[in-house]
């Protein structure tokens, strides 16, 4: 059904989740700007994960320096120069424990905290990961209303949102076998959903994309469509888990569980699943015709929960540090590296009690998958959602590619305010990817900063760290 000809199939996903589970609307332009209402002070809770089924790819536990988690606070480091461009470290003085080197890029640390103080964000964090070995590069955080708050890197409890399409999209190229060319036709807008929109209707369906332009454009309506008529539960689990959804990441300090929750996709023919998954779930999708209005609603209706979840709606929370080792998996040509924030435990004698070393976590996706996702999500820096703050970068990064997918939403956060939730996840360059970085912005009603703008300054400034000085600055979209 799904080939490269055109296919005529309409969706309209519009997400609601808030950070707490609330509903509103999906957006992925920016919020109006409105007097900031009063700071209201919210404690992050941690979605209950849902019972999976582990894969044994990887031990999901690692041998790091041998003191405390309570000890490692790379934002206590200091500035040690190293005598030499590139050779500065970030190094925690533990007393008569040594000292904690870390990995982190000072130039890449300092940018990303000044743009998010200078964003004055209730709530942000940016993690930015070496793909080839997982080192991190930097490691960001900032809150206006919990200034004391120091794990929001680690914190699960925000919803994946559009990033979750990465994953819906890993599933439908590899195991459904649509490609970047597969076009879809639909109808209605990309904030709202209602469940007519899940239908084929020719008449109404006059807008058409291809699926690299529906990722790059965060379609929901055509991620939606194609989830049903290709891909069920079992097949969302399966690349979940694999790309570390629902498991315990194995890390220096520790981080909460990333969460997806998948609704099942029900068997509308009541004949249970002939033949193969895809060619069940097409008929599921296309036994319409000769039904009531009222039966075809109800049919549409039950598979709405699924669609909803793998255009990334509902049902999906992320932590910063999983954002960016999903980025990084991708750019690693499908295989997930441990991360690593401690670099060295050097003791008070100058021995090295530990030093890091690259370790695998498993494969998540085949190399060709993750090289048809990589470049699919040029698009989103190109012509789609990120495309306004790439457009108008820094000229040090002229003639590089970036694979990016950005996410937001707005919600109530149950206080009588609002939080607008953006995401940037992504990496360049797009051949022989250097760094791989997450964004994370929770704002109020008004805004002065959002997630793909601190991820476009923190590449930026990778890139000045190590070629010749920007000529100029771009400009800032509005």
């Amino acid at each position: 059904m799904l080939e490269s000809r055109a296919v005529t199939i309409c969706v309209s996903l519009g997400l609601v989740i808030g950070l707490g589970a609330a509903v509103v609307a999906w957006r992925e332009t920016p919020l109006p700007k409105e007097p900031p209402k009063p700071a209201l002070v919210t404690k992050p809770t941690q979605p209950a994960a849902p019972a999976a089924a582990r894969l044994p790819s990887a031990p999901e536990s690692t041998t790091g320096p041998d003191v405390p988690t309570s000890l490692i606070q790379p934002e206590r480091a200091k500035l040690v120069s190293g005598g030499r461009r590139g050779t500065d470290k970030l190094v925690q003085d533990l007393g008569k424990r040594g000292s904690l080197e870390y990995g982190i890029v000072p130039e890449l640390q300092k940018t990303a905290l000044e743009v998010l103080a200078a964003g004055e964000v209730p709530f942000g964090a940016v993690v930015a990961i070496e793909p080839s070995t997982g080192r991190i590069l930097a490691w960001a955080q900032h809150s206006e209303e919990q200034p004391s708050l120091r794990r929001i890197p680690l914190m699960a409890n925000p919803p994946a949102a559009s990033v979750y399409k990465l994953v819906t999209a890993a599933a439908l190229i590899e195991q459904a076998g649509v490609t970047p060319e597969t076009q879809v036709c639909y109808h209605g807008g990309h904030r709202g959903l209602a469940a007519r929109n899940l239908e084929d209707d020719p008449r109404k369906d006059k807008q058409c994309e291809t699926f690299a332009q529906a990722l790059g454009n965060s379609t929901n309506q055509i991620f939606g469509k194609l989830a049903i008529a290709n891909i069920d539960q079992g097949a969302l689990e399966k690349f979940s888990n694999q790309f570390w959804f629902n498991r315990t990441i194995p890390f220096d300090l520790p981080a909460e569980v990333s969460s997806a929750q998948i609704p099942e996709l029900p068997d509308l023919d009541g004949t249970g699943a002939e033949g193969s998954a895809e060619a069940a779930n097409k008929k599921k999708a296309q036994n319409l015709d000769g039904l009531s209005r009222l039966d075809r609603d109800a049919r549409l209706k039950a598979v709405l929960p699924f669609a909803r979840t793998a255009a990334g709606f509902e049902n999906t929370h992320l932590s910063p540090l999983h954002g960016a080792m999903i980025a990084a998996a991708i750019a690693n040509e499908g295989v997930m590296m441990a991360p690593l924030l401690v670099d060295r435990h050097v003791m008070p004698t100058k021995e090295v009690a530990y030093e890091a070393r690259p370790r695998p976590l498993g494969r998540v996706m085949k190399v060709e998958t993750a090289q048809v996702l990589a470049d699919m999500m040029l698009t989103t820096t190109t012509e789609g959602t990120a495309g306004a703050y790439f457009r108008n970068r820094d000229a040090v990064m002229d003639g590089i590619d970036i694979s990016g997918k950005t996410g937001s939403l707005s919600s109530p956060d149950g206080n009588g305010g609002r939080f607008s939730v953006t995401w940037w996840v992504g990496f360049s360059p797009r051949e022989n990817p250097e760094i791989a970085v997450a964004a994370l912005v929770i704002n109020r009603d008004a805004w002065k900063v959002k997630a793909t703008l601190v991820a476009r300054e923190v590449m930026e400034a990778h890139y000045r760290s190590k070629l010749a000085p920007a000529k100029g600055r771009g400009t800032t979209p509005r």
